[in-house]
């Protein structure tokens, strides 16, 4: 069957030779290979997109492209020495990572800055080859001569050695943030046949997390990480005080954050240059010292100055059981040396805002410990880390890792809980106070949909 194109001019392809092309000529392989450049734009309000061309995450290498697009932002490669004719074809790998609706938004535009050749574009929904899919990776295949354009029926033209083409674009043409993994992309005069996967996904998963695991502070700030705390006086390189009563020595390293004094709502606030996706477990070390004071009154906020997430605000106690924080409480009374190992689900926090949303695609450049209280605190930070949540087959979704305990009325007037992942489980009583300070609505139970992720 012929693959009919949207034809973006009426061009007339100029009469320029070309020889055909090798049996596979890459441009993307482990690497951009040479004589291609990244000429990537940005979309709405000027946002760029993200790429990462030394992914660990590849169909057949290993490495793979990230790429995340924002609105009508687009990838885009150039080159000015590997210019290609229209025979042969053009195949490629993706993992959007189950969420195949995306392909559908994102459309592989072919074109040639010097009209050479007729500029086309398809969505990737559409480029599908056949039924293969191997580990959610998808292939992107564009046979040349499979396309045709032309006006109508009878005059349908097909492309040929002389057309020319320099530039290959991945374009977002719909109006939410897509990310994918694109690997192996290549030009061949045969059809290719998919390698197979290098890695089994539980060994990507640990590969993942070792290598992917953001440093935020280790005896010092990481690099592109800065300080923007307010009503605070905060010590990035506190060795300890052998003093009770003073800092405690570090939980690791030389070195640990002292925040001392913070004011009422005053924080301690960090920001980054690269922003990180809700697809992440914040992970860090926190001691309040000699004193007693607790952790109530400490939130961590979560915020997007390129308003590309959400904030969130997370009661730091909420995310520690009660028995941890008693026996906390009792060993920090006697000793100054204690911390306290605490993980944030960004994605859990993120999906009690918006049960909708899509962690991968959800950004976040700013991170605060915020006394939301009006007595002046003091506290300590070690060993911040932002651990990801792989990608790919091991992982369905990101929702299936946790419970949605969700608030709601019960049929005969009593405030319970559902869990909308598993409708069967045991119902306790909501607690109030945590409803109404994480602002949560309280639905009918019946009312409310229950998930389909298994």
């Amino acid at each position: 069957m012929k693959l009919l194109l949207l034809l973006l001019s009426t061009a007339v392809p100029a009469l320029v030779q070309a020889q055909p092309p090798a049996p596979q000529e890459c441009i993307f392989d482990e690497a951009l290979m040479p004589g291609w450049a990244d000429w990537s734009y940005p979309g709405v309000n000027n946002q760029q997109p993200i790429r990462d061309f030394q992914y660990p995450f590849g169909y057949f290498s290993n490495v793979g492209v990230f790429i995340v697009l924002p609105p009508n932002s687009a990838f885009r490669l150039f080159t000015d020495v590997n210019q290609f004719p229209g025979v042969g074809q053009l195949s490629f790998f993706v993992n959007d990572f189950q969420s195949t609706s995306e392909l559908e938004d994102v459309h592989l535009v072919i074109e040639s800055t010097t009209q050479s050749g007729i500029p086309l574009e398809a969505s990737l929904n559409e480029l599908r080859f056949g039924e293969f899919q191997q580990a959610n990776w998808n292939k992107i295949q564009l046979v040349f001569s499979e396309i045709l354009f032309g006006e109508d029926a009878t005059s349908l033209l097909a492309l040929s050695a002389n057309d020319i083409y320099d530039t290959i674009t991945l374009w977002n043409t719909g109006s939410e943030i897509v990310s994918f993994v694109m690997d192996l992309m290549c030009i061949s005069s045969v059809e290719i046949a998919p390698p197979a996967p290098a890695l089994s996904c539980e060994d990507f998963e640990a590969q993942f997390i070792e290598e992917n695991t953001i440093l935020v502070y280790d005896d010092a700030l990481a690099p592109g990480w800065s300080d923007l705390s307010w009503s605070a006086v905060i010590n990035f390189q506190e060795p300890g005080s052998s003093t009770p009563g003073g800092a405690s020595p570090p939980f690791e390293g030389e070195f640990s954050i002292y925040a001392a004094p913070v004011q009422g709502f005053g924080a301690l606030r960090i920001i980054t240059t690269t922003p990180f996706t809700a697809a992440h477990n914040l992970t860090f070390a926190i001691s309040d010292g000699s004193s007693t004071q607790g952790f109530d009154s400490i939130y961590l906020l979560f915020e997007s100055q390129g308003d590309l997430g959400p904030s969130l605000s997370v009661p730091l106690a909420s995310v520690i059981d009660a028995k941890t924080l008693e026996e906390f409480a009792l060993s920090s009374a006697s000793t100054f040396s204690v911390f306290l190992e605490v993980q944030v689900d960004i994605a859990a926090a993120l999906m009690m805002v918006d049960m909708n949303a899509d962690p991968t695609k959800t950004f976040y450049d700013s991170i605060s410990w915020f006394n939301k209280a009006n007595p002046v605190i003091s506290f300590q930070l070690d060993a911040i880390n932002l651990v990801p949540k792989p990608p790919g087959a091991c992982t369905t979704s990101f929702t299936k890792e946790f419970s949605m305990i969700l608030p709601c009325v019960a049929a005969n007037g009593t405030n319970t809980t559902m869990n909308i992942f598993d409708p069967n489980e045991p119902v306790e009583p909501f607690d109030e106070d945590v409803v109404t300070e994480l602002r949560l609505a309280i639905a009918d139970c019946l009312a409310i949909p229950v998930s389909s992720v298994q």
